[in-house]
Formats: structure tokens, sequence, C-alpha cells
């Protein structure tokens, strides 16, 4: 009987195949793999650049300082644009000179603060100032409200003017002007910081406790609120009342539910270097909105601190250690006479010590030395050795003589036809 041969070639075939076709499949899911792998890599490492990156914002810090003391030194207009600044009715211009125009708001092309024919707002302070019924309300920005899908002003007012406009598109009759015959931090100067006796701001810029009504220093200590002894308070029904938006520059969380509520009882900034609480709120000038790189829209706000410089002394510019004893020999005093300039002002009155304003002390400089001595061409010798005073005019610029026995520092200037004789006698 014959054998059945075994025939083993094709199935060698068959096997040869299955590998070659395990081998591409091995090599397509490493090639994908290593696909998905670099793809994955190139988008951690594009995020870790964007991380890295510093993106500057699309204002520039010089185009909102301009923005902010344009609008803080001039005001802004009762426009529709001007509506969206919380700083309207509260310009220094508007301050001085007041705002008196009829018919519409002028636009910004116009003659600043001319009004309706030239001459009404041409002389400082000699407005009324707030009116007794109005005098609370310090914010004059227009709220909006939705209405069958729409967004319509709640009400329009007008700085100068007494209440919400009757149509929309035209201001009241003007009543009296923002610019009373004085200067103090009050509701007609509510740009002005109040300070306190211990030189801490005791009112900030564009806050006011009498229309805040925290005037109860017994409940509030600080006008935005009171401290509980762990935490600020800001339960005041200015916080929530709807009329209490008119009565605060300030955004509130009302409106602005993530909007946050202040640092502290006297605001969120702190401007003064040697203030121990903050002295500034913010406030929207009605900057328009961008969007930041990361989807992220963003507004700036501002917060100043204005205060008057009445009863200040310029530390730069004022006072003079010219003086001399009776036989005219430096004792490094003040000296004053004609009140010619800022030198003039004696700083004794304000400091126990003011010669240190000039010599300095512990380290710190003076104004013309730092090692506790004056030298060089402020020596007092030196301007004792000048020159005589011209004959047509002995005017004692330094409050001290300039050559002994002439122009006496404590002797009357006589100025031609007075009982003291002419100037040359």
């Amino acid at each position: 009987m014959r054998a059945k041969s075994l025939n083993t070639g094709n199935e060698r075939k068959g096997v040869i195949l299955l590998v070659v076709l395990a081998m591409l499949t091995l090599l397509t899911v490493l090639g994908i793999t290593f696909v998905l792998y670099a793809d994955s890599s190139e988008a951690t490492a594009r995020i870790n650049l964007e991380s890295e990156k510093i993106y500057q914002p699309q204002y520039t810090e010089k185009e909102l300082l301009q923005h902010a003391i344009g609008q803080l030194v001039f005001d802004v207009e009762d426009d529709t644009l001007g509506q969206q600044s919380a700083m309207r009715g509260h310009g220094l211009a508007r301050d001085m000179y007041g705002y008196r125009y009829s018919g519409q708001p002028f636009s910004m092309g116009s003659p600043p603060f001319a009004g309706t024919g030239l001459g009404l707002n041409d002389r400082p302070f000699r407005g009324t100032g707030r009116l007794e019924s109005d005098k609370f309300n310090i914010n004059f920005s227009t709220f909006y409200s939705s209405q069958n899908g729409q967004l319509v002003p709640e009400q329009i007012r007008d700085p100068e003017r007494l209440g919400a406009r009757t149509d929309p598109s035209l201001p009241n009759a003007y009543v009296g002007g923002f610019n009373p015959p004085y200067t103090f931090a009050d509701l007609n100067h509510v740009f002005l910081a109040k300070l306190g006796t211990d030189g801490q701001v005791d009112e900030p810029s564009f806050v006011r406790r009498e229309a805040m009504g925290t005037t109860d220093r017994a409940i509030f200590q600080s006008p935005l609120g009171t401290f509980n002894g762990s935490n600020w308070d800001f339960s005041a029904q200015v916080w929530s009342d709807p009329a209490g938006k008119y009565r605060m520059v300030r955004p509130r969380t009302a409106e602005h539910p993530l909007f946050p509520a202040p640092a502290d009882g006297y605001g969120d900034v702190r401007n003064l270097p040697w203030g121990t609480h903050n002295d500034a709120v913010w406030i929207d000038l009605g900057v328009e909105p961008k969007t930041a790189p990361n989807g992220r829209k963003y507004k700036p706000l501002f917060a100043f601190t204005v205060l008057d410089l009445d009863g200040r002394a310029n530390l730069n510019a004022h006072g003079n250690i010219h003086g001399r004893d009776q036989t005219g020999n430096p004792n490094q005093t003040h000296a004053s006479r004609d009140g010619l300039g800022p030198w003039e002002v004696n700083l004794t009155r304000l400091l126990a010590n003011p010669a240190l304003v000039f010599f300095g002390a512990n380290g710190v400089a003076g104004r013309h030395n730092q090692n506790g001595t004056l030298s060089g061409t402020y020596l007092p010798q030196t301007l004792w050795q000048a020159s005589p005073h011209h004959t047509h005019g002995p005017l004692d610029g330094n409050g001290g003589m300039d050559v002994l026995g002439q122009a006496n520092p404590y002797q009357q200037l006589g100025l031609p036809g007075s009982p003291l004789g002419s100037a040359t006698s």
C-alpha cells in the first residue's frame, strides 16, 4: 500500500502572509502612536509657551492715565457717552466754572464750558452748589434695565439740573452751578478726600458719609461700613436699596453680582504710602471693555485720592535759613520780609527743627547737603558779601541783609509816595 505524501507548501505561504500582515499592523500602530504623541507634545509645548508669554493689555498705561486725568480736570459732557462715566459732575473745571448751556449737550469738539453763547461760564466760583433736595444723589451715571428684550435707561439725571429728564434727549433747565465760592471736602466737592486729625483719610475721594447714610460714627466706624470684630460689614441700606446706587460712585454688587465688596471700610486701594487703611474706591469712567487673549473680558477702573493743598507746606520750596542775629552773623534761622516768594514761608510754624530740611540728618539728605553742614555758594556769608541792592528797587529777596547796614530785614520798605518816602531815600 502506497503512503500518502504530505504537501505543506501552501501552508508555509499562508504563515508568511500572516507574519507580514502582523508586522505591517505593528508598524501602523507605532506610526499612529508616534503621531498622537507628537501632536500631544506639540500641544503641551504650545500651552507652556503661551503661559510664559506676557501679554500687554490693549490699553497702555499712558492712555489710561490721560483718560483719567482728562476727566478729572475737564469733566465730561452730558451726552450719551458722558453718561457712562461716574466722573460726570465732579471734574475740576465744572467745580470752578460750572457748565451752563441751553438745549442739547455740546459734543467733545465744541468750546469747553462755553454754553450757548459765550460768557455763560467765564467767571469762576459764582454757582450755588448742590440743591438741597438733590444733594445726596452724587452719581450721575445712567443705569439701564431690560424691557421687552431691550436695554432702556431707568432715568437720566444731569449735574446742575434738578431731577430726571422729562425728555430723554433733552436736559432739564439749568438751576445753578456746581461751582460755589469755596472749596472743602463736602457734597459740593465730592472729588476731595477728607483727612482726619491723625493725617489718615477719613472720607475717600468720591465718598461722602452724608450721602451713604453712615454719619453715625457710633455705628459706622468708616464711611463704607463697620467692622464687626473679624470682618467688614457692608449691610447698610445704601448697598441694597435701588436708590442707593445714586448715592455712591463706586459700583455695587447689587448691579454687578460678580463685583466684590470693598477691601475695607475705607475703599479698595491704598494710594497714600503712609496710610494705615485704604483711601480710594474704584470708579467706572466709561472706558470700553476689551477682550484678553484668553477670551476673558476686562474693563479698566480707576481709584483717585485727591487732597487739598490748603494748609500744606512744600518742603522742596518753602522756608530758608538766611536768618542773622542783630550783629549780622548767620544763625541758620528763618528770615522773611517782603513775601516775594515761597522761600519766605516760615516752616518754624509747622516743624520743631526746620533746619533739618536743609541740613539732612541720620543719613537722609537735606535740600542742600546731607552731612549735617552747609557748603558752597549757599553759605549765608557769601550772600552777605554780595553787591548792594539797586537804588531804584531795594527789595530784600532772601529775607536777610545782603550788605551790612543796607536793606535791614527788620526795616519796613518805603515806596514812592508812601509816608516813609521814596524807595531810594
